[in-house]
Parts: C-alpha cells; structure tokens; sequence
C-alpha cells in the first residue's frame, strides 16, 4: 500500500509526534516499530516460499 504523503505533512506528523510523545519515548516507539517490520517482512517470508513449495507440487 503506498500512501501519498508529502514533505510538509511528514513534517506535521513528526511535530506532532514529539510534542505528544516527547523526546524520550520516539526511539523506542522506533525501535519496536522496526522490530515488528522486521518480523512481519520474515513471516512473508516464509508464507511466500510455503506457496512457491505448493504451487512446485501441483505443477509437478
């Protein structure tokens, strides 16, 4: 999904972000961010080869 966003409301968010947050909780909001991206993007992974293995043997 692409979401189209530009510099001016990146900018809005970011603001918005640190005034509510503040500037000790974004990194680690971040981090775990990344982290849940990370094993998402792993888990896709691995559906993605289940079907490439199913979609061999029905072929075969």
């Amino acid at each position: 999904m692409v979401f189209n966003i530009g510099i001016s409301e990146i900018i809005i968010i970011s603001i918005a972000a640190y005034l509510i947050l503040g500037p000790k909780k974004i990194p680690e909001i971040g981090k775990k961010a990344g982290e849940a991206v990370k094993k998402i993007s792993k888990e896709t992974e691995g559906i993605n080869k289940e079907i490439q293995e199913i979609k061999e043997a029905v072929t075969k």
